[in-house]
């Protein structure tokens, strides 16, 4: 008797769908990169603007 090959769904469904898995992950580290960094860019910009030192025209 033949052994018959076991399926794999997870490894049908990433074939199928990994083009949309690899853009998805990206956007998702990219948003995570903005939402963890969103914090420290707004302090920079809060320091440099309440800097009294720095002229007026900027």
């Amino acid at each position: 008797m033949k052994r018959q090959k076991k399926v794999i769904y997870w490894h049908a469904l990433f074939h199928a769908y990994r083009d949309r898995l690899i853009v998805g992950g990206l956007l998702k580290l990219f948003s995570d990169i903005t939402a963890f960094s969103a914090p420290m860019i707004l302090k920079l910009l809060l320091n440099f603007f309440a800097d009294p030192t720095k002229p007026k025209w900027l």
